[in-house]
């Protein structure tokens, strides 16, 4: 899992008298990012009115009233002008806006915890996160004008100064789970209330998975990666043209798999894919060209495969496939500077019906190929079945 990310753009608002604030948007709202508004007045026993939609997580006072509340953005969050808090009684306050990306989305606030007040510094408290990848904010508020220290090992965000009921926001990363540990604030002031809260990163993944590469060209440069499935999995490759410079994928696959490949021309440069099969799978080659250059695939099979191959051309420059089963195989058409090597346990046996250029060999491990083989064909060499 990824951290959320304390985004740029917080705004801040304060007053000397008021019995509501507005603050200005953060900057750069997108759906599924986790607002965080924290207000603080310099008056006792007040409810706060957050926005619709927010909810409270946090509300302390001492002598004076803060709070601290979310909400996960929806599309008119993308295009709000502002957002307002109010309360009943007149007197001075603070307001911050925050936005921070990459959140689960279900349970943003994995943890909070309220500090306590005092002296002229003042500690967020300790929480213990139950998730890796944390984003812990902590924050201080006070009803005197402070000189802000922020703990040690935090980086700043939003705050007020200047006059009375003012706050500031500072945040870190918890990448394991565990005790935040306690952070302290230097204020200068007193009346202080602290707190803590950490966020929950996106959870991301679980059960079936889709993989959908971008629409334009994808280009593997070394060693491509290596897909292991476990699961039903539907991967779907762009439109655009896919390149693999050096050796291309080594795709594992432990259930059904559909591998649906482009319709524009795919190409291969050096070693092309090895697909271990470990049960039954469906590749739909496409209509486009695709060219092997160097060696064409290896592909392994312990369970029946079929393979879709398309009305246009396949070239394969270099050696044509090795195909090794446990069960039974029917190579469509290779074309080459050497023919396939076809290792079967059972029979082997061909439907060739498109146009096939043959300049290699067909090794049939003695099964007859010649009578199944229709369509205008141009052959360089024999049919071997030895």
């Amino acid at each position: 899992m990824a951290l959320p990310v304390f985004e740029p753009g917080h705004t801040t608002t304060q007053a000397l008298s008021g019995t509501s604030a507005t603050v200005t948007a953060a900057s750069g709202i997108a759906v599924d990012d986790l607002l965080v508004l924290v207000v603080c007045h310099d008056a006792e026993n007040q409810t706060f009115t957050f926005p619709a939609g927010f909810t409270e997580a946090l509300t302390d006072g001492f002598r004076f009233e803060s709070a601290i509340a979310w909400k996960i953005a929806v599309s008119a969050d993308t295009s709000a002008a502002d957002y307002t808090v109010s309360w009943t009684a007149s007197d001075s306050n603070s307001l911050v806006m925050m936005r921070i990306s990459g959140v689960d989305t279900t349970s943003p606030i994995n943890i909070t915890g309220s500090g306590t007040a005092g002296g002229t510094g003042v500690d967020s408290p300790s929480v213990t996160t139950t998730v890796d990848d944390c984003l812990v904010l902590v924050g201080c508020a006070t009803d005197d004008s402070p000189t802000w220290t922020i703990p040690t090992g935090t980086s700043a965000g939003p705050d007020t100064t200047g006059q009375k009921s003012c706050l500031a926001v500072a945040y870190f990363d918890q990448v394991t789970a565990g005790a935040t540990g306690i952070k302290t604030w230097g204020t200068g002031a007193n009346e202080e209330w602290s707190w803590t809260m950490a966020i929950a990163p996106d959870a991301g993944g679980g059960g079936g998975a889709i993989a959908t590469p971008p629409a334009g060209s994808v280009t593997y440069t070394g060693l491509a990666p290596v897909v292991t499935t476990t699961a039903n999995q539907l991967v779907e490759i762009p439109a655009g043209s896919t390149a693999y410079t050096g050796f291309p994928p080594t795709v594992e696959i432990g259930d059904a798999v559909e591998i649906e490949i482009p319709t524009g021309s795919t190409a291969y440069t050096g070693f092309a894919p090895t697909v271990e099969v470990k049960t039954a799978i469906n590749i739909d080659v496409p209509a486009g060209s695709i060219t092997y250059t160097g060696f064409p695939p290896q592909v392994l099979i312990s369970n029946p495969i079929n393979i879709e191959i398309p009305t246009g051309d396949i070239t394969y420059t270099g050696y044509a496939p090795k195909v090794t089963i446990g069960a039974i195989q029917t190579p469509d058409c290779f074309i080459g500077l050497r023919s396939p090597i076809i290792e079967d346990g059972a029979a082997a046996s061909s439907a060739i019906v498109a146009e096939i250029a043959l300049s290699g060999t067909i090794n049939s491990n003695g099964q007859s190929l010649g009578s199944k083989i229709t369509g205008g064909i141009s052959l360089s060499s024999p049919i071997c079945s030895h």
